[in-house]
């Protein structure tokens, strides 16, 4: 415990030393360059003081104008650029058809919807050809 105690001691003593070294040598070099020692400082003109003033005054405006700008960005919004997609909706998907029966019994309802589906789709069918070119005759002219 002593010992601890000599050492924390030592070390407070060799920073002292240090502190003592460093102001002995900055006045040496003081008194050397015959520096006036002035502990006052120089009074301030009044165009200086209205000077810092203004400086003053700016500096609180730019920090309001930055807190200001620091909600208005926190509450709008970010720019996304490029293609606009409209916010989406969850749309479910369509109920299944029933299935018809693949065993051998079938409702008389079922059998009759099957009829009126495929009567309609026959007659639905047109004979005329999707698409129709013209016959060009002058091949060999």
């Amino acid at each position: 415990m002593q010992s601890i105690f000599m050492i924390v001691q030592a070390q407070k003593r060799i920073e002292r030393n240090i502190i003592h070294r460093k102001n002995s040598r900055l006045s040496a070099f003081d008194n050397i360059r015959n520096l006036p020692k002035c502990e006052v400082p120089d009074p301030v003109s009044e165009s200086q003081k209205e000077v810092e003033h203004k400086r003053m005054q700016l500096e609180k405006w730019k920090e309001e104008k930055g807190e200001k700008r620091k909600k208005l960005l926190h509450n709008e919004k970010l720019f996304v650029a490029g293609i606009v997609h409209p916010p989406l909706k969850y749309v479910p998907p369509p109920l299944p058809r029933p299935m018809p029966s693949t065993s051998g019994r079938v409702s008389h309802s079922i059998r009759s919807n099957c009829q009126i589906t495929q009567k309609n789709s026959k007659c639905s069918k047109s004979t005329k050809p999707l698409h129709s070119f013209k016959m060009q005759n002058n091949l060999h002219s």
